[in-house]
């Protein structure tokens, strides 16, 4: 082996050497960890179905309380008037008295009408019970003269003659006939008795409208407050509708607002309303439209202050909170809670992950200085985790950790 080939040999048993070196290097080189991510921390809170009442948000504006007018409500002179311009009444106090001296003619006249009608009925119905026992004796005699010409006609035919047959068939018809009579007479009285009854039932109503009159003759105040434009005296004669006077409420503002009308059949004076601002001022339902035109988008109302007014100006539009009870029980969660895409829904924590859940929101609900929904879903059992943590990147099977 020369020296040029030994130098080769050399060179290849080197590198040999170091690249088993660094495979052996290598092999014994500890693993590399790769590190956990921690679990993301979010606030929950326990489900809880409840009976909650639906918070609906609606403005209204503010408005002088002007006079509210007293209109009579039947035709009538005025026998009695114990108020001038300037008193100062009270609820039910009275304001004038009406004269009813035709009405409680009228209702002697209707006495009497339903007097008369009840002694018809009774007549009547009588009179039905004897025909019925003169039906029930016509019915016997038929039943005798059939079984008369029955045997007649079984007996032997030269012991029977044409006479005798002629005279059995004729008393037959006879008893027939005087049944029949009877029966129609019956049905007429029948008639007869639905129709007074009928009669008896329009005078009894005409009755109760009467006495409802008289009653309205009594024209009392409906609300606390000052007499204003009275001009009407004793003996006056006011036809039906017209105005006797008018009251001005010591309150000097009220709320007008306009409610969808969709709560139509809800808006009752047990609606809790509150002015949304520091105070939650608290009204009273006072006024609705009586009536709902087809078509029609929203309800004029009038809120009056339950405690002392709040000195808005007039004219100024404020927020209103309207609660309406919910028919199905829910669960109050913060708007952090909730997500929107093409379905509203909230995250669950099971087992430590997060998990998807659809809800259908049922209303809102103003509590705790602020605004929770009311939620639902088929999905949430009582004591469930709902995830109230507002996440950047939520998505199911995420591991989290809470309190």
């Amino acid at each position: 082996m020369d020296g040029s080939t030994k130098r080769t040999v050399i060179k290849i048993i080197l590198i040999t050497l170091v690249i088993w070196g660094i495979l052996s290097i290598t092999a014994f080189s500890p693993k590399t960890e790769i590190p956990t991510i921690p679990a993301e921390r979010v606030d929950v809170l326990q489900a809880s179905y409840q009976s909650y009442p639906n918070m609906v948000t609606v403005y209204g504006k503010v408005k002088a309380l002007g006079p509210r007018r007293i209109d009579t409500e039947i035709a009538s002179s005025i026998v009695s008037r114990p108020i001038q311009n300037g008193s100062v009444v009270e609820q039910h106090q009275l304001l004038a008295l009406l004269d009813t001296t035709d009405l409680k003619i009228k209702q002697v006249s209707l006495e009497q009408d339903i007097e008369k009608f009840q002694h018809q009925i009774q007549r009547l119905n009588s009179e039905i019970e004897h025909l019925d026992v003169v039906i029930e004796h016509d019915q016997e005699l038929l039943k005798t003269a059939e079984d008369d010409l029955e045997r007649y006609q079984n007996i032997d035919q030269k012991f029977r003659s044409k006479t005798g047959l002629n005279q059995r068939t004729d008393t037959v018809n006879q008893r027939s006939k005087a049944l029949q009579n009877s029966k129609k007479q019956r049905q007429t009285l029948v008639h007869q008795v639905d129709q007074a009854k009928s009669d008896l039932v329009q005078k009894n109503m005409a009755y109760l409208d009467n006495n409802i009159d008289i009653s309205k003759a009594e024209i009392r105040s409906p609300m606390d407050g000052v007499i204003s434009d009275l001009d009407k005296q004793v003996g006056d004669f006011l036809p039906k509708g017209s105005s006797l006077c008018a009251i001005i409420d010591p309150k000097n503002t009220y709320i007008e607002a306009y409610i969808p009308t969709i709560y139509y059949g809800q808006l009752n004076d047990q609606v809790t309303a509150k002015i949304q601002n520091e105070q939650h001022s608290s009204l009273q339902l006072v006024h609705v439209d009586p009536q709902v035109d087809e078509g029609q988008a929203h309800l004029n109302t009038q809120f009056h202050y339950e405690g002392e007014p709040v000195l808005y100006p007039i004219g100024q539009v404020v927020s209103i909170g309207l609660e309406f009870q919910l028919e199905s029980p829910s669960i109050a969660l913060p708007e952090s809670a909730i997500y929107e895409e093409a379905f509203d829904y909230v995250y669950l924590v099971i087992d430590g992950a997060l998990q998807k859940v659809n809800i259908q929101i049922l209303g809102r609900l103003y509590q705790h200085h602020m605004t929770e929904y009311l939620v639902t879903s088929p999905e949430i059992k009582e004591g469930d985790l709902v995830v109230t943590s507002r996440l950047p990147r939520p998505k199911t099977g995420l591991k989290v950790s809470y309190e």
